[in-house]
């Protein structure tokens, strides 16, 4: 299957889309080439029915039944995850759930996103739950195509506005001692800007006291350890600031080097689903204020770096970001003041050479 650029003689350009149908090989011609590639995918898709044993044309089907017919064969990695796909499909089941899905309009599912009264990163994943759904229903034979589609509706952008960093040691420190036990992983946390998911799988071996490293080798989420990360430069070696190496000193010295630096009281990995509810939220009320993700330590950490003047792209580094204009998005409004700070310093420097230049 491949589409073609045909010159016409009048001098205008076609494209012609050759693809095998029913044992023949067909050809349609197009005056666009998006128009002969999705002709292309189209024959794909009917090839991939026919040979799943699925007819042609398809009983109109509601969003709801689509979504039931999806979990039904959908393998998730662990209950957790699977839990957590329910919950994405939620929000598009609520307003969508009798609706045909061959009366599903890109222009609704957009203004739906848009007006979700969740975060911008919930909203990315309901959105990216339905997609899966949607082009589950489209390989089936249920619907043309997905209206949910990324060039029919753009995924929210990640929001600047839902960071809520803790605005001072003095507040880490708090919300530290009221999570008891766990008052070292509170503060390592913000020190090194770990992800949830990273300093839970976090074992003593990673940890080079003497070179003040920590190694991000693996990953703990939905029940599952993995070997990887979120991003290609989430696995990193993080530098540890005296604050992180302070807290790792109050915890009991471990047995065996493959030991989980922060586990569970009875063992195994923290859940931490449970370590939110149970530990988290309670020690932020009761050090008296405002409730916020886990994920705040990893923006307290940033926020924090950088008000004590270190450079972003260490700040950037540190976190593991793929690239320094992720971390300038997310922590840009927290800069003026470093700026002012590097201008000063500049200021003080010409200052001093300025006899030099004088005297020349």
């Amino acid at each position: 299957m491949a589409v073609k650029r045909v010159a016409l003689k009048n001098g205008e350009i076609r494209y012609e889309a050759y693809f095998e149908e029913g044992g023949r090989e067909r050809r349609r011609r197009f005056r666009t080439r998006k128009d002969a590639e999705a002709a292309v995918q189209e024959a794909r898709d009917r090839g991939r029915r026919r040979k799943a044993g699925i007819p042609e044309q398809r009983e109109p089907i509601s969003y709801a039944e689509l979504v039931e017919l999806f979990l039904d064969q959908y393998t998730a990695k662990g209950r957790r995850a699977d839990r957590w796909m329910r919950d994405m499909l939620a929000y598009s089941l609520k307003m969508f759930g009798p609706v045909s899905v061959r009366e599903l309009l890109p222009e609704n599912i957009g203004r739906w996103i848009k007006h979700l009264p969740v975060s911008a990163k919930t909203k990315q994943h309901a959105l990216a739950a339905m997609r899966q759904v949607l082009s589950a229903g489209v390989v089936w034979g249920y619907l043309p195509a997905s209206p949910a589609r990324p060039a029919a509706v753009k995924s929210p952008p990640s929001n600047p506005s839902d960071i809520l960093p803790f605005e001072s040691w003095d507040e880490v420190f708090a919300v530290a001692r009221e999570a008891g036990r766990y008052q070292p992983l509170v503060v390592f946390g913000c020190a090194t800007g770990l992800r949830p998911e990273e300093w839970s799988a976090l074992q003593w071996r990673d940890i080079d006291r003497a070179a003040r490293r920590c190694a991000v080798r693996r990953t703990y989420a939905s029940g599952e350890l993995r070997s990887e990360g979120k991003r290609e430069a989430s696995l990193r070696t993080v530098m540890l600031a005296d604050l992180a190496l302070e807290a790792l000193d109050e915890l009991p010295q471990p047995l065996r080097s493959d030991q989980l630096v922060f586990g569970a009281p009875e063992g195994g990995h923290i859940s931490l689903s449970n370590w939110r509810r149970r530990v988290w939220y309670p020690a932020v009320e009761r050090a008296g204020l405002v409730r916020r993700p886990l994920y705040q330590m990893r923006h307290t950490f940033a926020t924090l770096a950088l008000a004590a003047g270190m450079p972003i792209d260490f700040v950037s580094r540190q976190m593991g970001h793929t690239d320094i204009r992720t971390t300038l998005r997310f922590y840009a409004r927290y800069i003026p003041a470093l700026e002012e700070r590097h201008l000063a310093t500049l200021n003080e420097g010409w200052r001093a050479m300025a006899p030099l230049r004088a005297e020349g």
